[in-house]
């Protein structure tokens, strides 16, 4: 039984370092990267890695992208992340990235700050059917400026992306400058072979570094720069209603009002509210407060909300996506970035309780997984109404749904050494149970020939010994021990 014992042992050792051969990843720390999620699964791409060092350049701009399976519970310091492929794609941060494609099946990168050399166009696209980078497909009058600190929201209904201000690609940290800011609008349509742009209302601020949320048609705009010297005030929220095709302010109370702030992050939710968390005003401190904007009331409403766990510290540049009832924060720029880096980690808020995780587990993803677009708009209508128009075959087909080349290879050499090993356990243990079978049967015809030969001299009835496990035989009661009998006792 020892033996036994000590054999599982080694076969559960050998499974575990096969486990961690093949398990997660963990990314290095980064800011000003951006993230969304398709199918259940969260994919965040770019930004600048950092150890321990400020960064004003883009010598740490990164292609690098991850994707973390929101399917599967997980512990929050140690989450699964598996790394796609980079090969075609950009290096960039302070971009954006969004969902479109016919089947919600596509990651659209556009603008940030590129290395030298620049690519030609400022969108790069990653299918998540084929696991292939790509570079998006537009009409030749279409509009495709560079900027970055801008926004994009995705209309599910359309598939659909709407883009919003930003910084011109010139002289891109030069907030002084306010020319460089813009207030440019547009919709870029992505159900289709070949994608158009359509110039909309601009905004009434020239603004960057905000938030754009789409809730039920509308956008709202919260936060960020207008200058070098002046935030967005939060008690005045930005509009657009995308069926008016019109820009409103609206204002926003409570006994609470967020502090003016940029390089936060927004989410809606289910029920039509919006959550901001982190950002910062000068870039030496960081918010870790979360406020939640009602726009279901009039005027709208702030909340500020405690909340319960550990609580971390604050931090701005990050990305942040809503998958269910659960917030999830990942990387970002720290307050202690200089002494200890930029954190590497995945925070999680459940909204229920507005408790920090330690565990991530799946909860209503439902409420976030978007319908399937009703692509049928007219992209030659300046307001993107429909008429008619239907995608190509081509638009609309999509491989089979697959994991990635990487990952089923490790699966099936996991997958084959782990049977090798089952295998080579089976038969260690049965070749160590039949050695010991032969060794003991061994030992008992030994041991009841000499009793036999006892026996016969001494004129008295054979007993068995410990090795035959009986001893109790009364006189009378002659028996004897047949080798092939598994050592039980037969009477004559």
């Amino acid at each position: 039984m020892r033996d036994l014992i000590f054999l599982t042992l080694h076969i559960y050792l050998i499974l575990t370092l096969v486990c961690c051969i093949v398990g997660a990843e963990i990314p290095t720390s980064r800011q000003n990267l951006a993230g969304a999620i398709i199918d259940n699964k969260l994919y965040v791409f770019g930004g600048q890695r950092i150890s321990g060092t400020a960064v004003t350049d883009t010598t740490a701009d990164t292609n690098e992208l991850w994707i973390l399976d929101l399917t599967k519970s997980f512990d929050i310091s140690s989450p699964p992340w598996v790394q796609g492929t980079s090969t075609n794609a950009p290096l960039v941060a302070y971009h954006t990235a969004n969902v479109g494609g016919p089947e919600n099946e596509l990651l659209i990168i556009y603008g940030g700050e590129n290395p030298n050399p620049i690519p030609s166009s400022p969108y790069a696209v990653y299918n998540t059917k084929t696991q292939e980078w790509s570079t998006a497909n537009f009409d030749s009058a279409s509009f495709v400026n560079r900027r970055k600190g801008h926004t994009g929201v995705t209309n599910f209904n359309d598939a659909t992306i709407i883009y919003y201000a930003g910084k011109r690609y010139a002289d891109f940290d030069n907030l002084e400058n306010k020319a460089l800011l813009n207030n440019e609008l547009f919709i870029v349509f992505t159900g289709v072979d070949t994608w158009t742009t359509h110039v909309l209302p601009s905004g009434p601020e020239f603004i960057a570094f905000h938030t754009s949320t789409l809730l039920n048609g509308k956008m709202y705009v919260i936060g960020g720069a207008l200058d070098a010297n002046k935030l967005m005030k939060m008690d005045q929220i930005l509009v657009f209603d995308l069926k008016k095709s019109q820009w409103i302010s609206t204002p926003a109370t409570g006994s609470d009002i967020p502090s003016e702030r940029l390089g936060h992050t927004a989410v809606g939710t289910w029920d039509n509210k919006i959550i901001i968390y982190g950002g910062t005003t000068n870039f030496t401190s960081y918010f870790n407060d979360l406020y939640v904007l009602d726009t279901t009331t009039y005027p709208y409403t702030w909340s500020n909300i405690a909340t319960n766990g550990i609580i971390p510290s604050g931090r701005t540049s990050h990305s942040m996506v809503m998958a269910g009832t659960n917030l999830i924060i990942t990387f970002g720029q720290h307050v202690d970035q200089l002494k200890n880096g930029y954190p590497n980690n995945t925070l999680v808020l459940d909204t229920t309780t507005y408790t920090w995780q330690t565990t991530y587990t799946p909860s209503k993803l439902e409420l976030t997984t978007p319908p399937k677009p009703n692509i049928t708009y007219n992209t030659n209508s300046t307001d993107g109404k429909s008429s008619n128009a239907t995608p190509s075959s081509s638009a609309t087909s999509s491989s089979s749904d697959s994991t990635s080349k990487i990952a089923l290879i490790i699966g099936l050499v996991g997958g084959i050494f782990g049977v090798l090993m089952f295998g080579a356990a089976i038969f260690l243990f049965f070749k160590w149970k039949k050695h010991r079978y032969m060794i003991q049967n061994t030992q008992n015809s030994t041991t009841n020939n000499a009793n036999i030969v006892n026996s016969i001299f001494s004129g008295r009835p054979m007993k068995t010994d410990e090795t035959g496990g009986r001893d109790d035989i009364e006189e009378g009661q002659l028996r004897y021990m047949d080798r092939d009998s598994a050592n039980e006792p037969v009477e004559l």
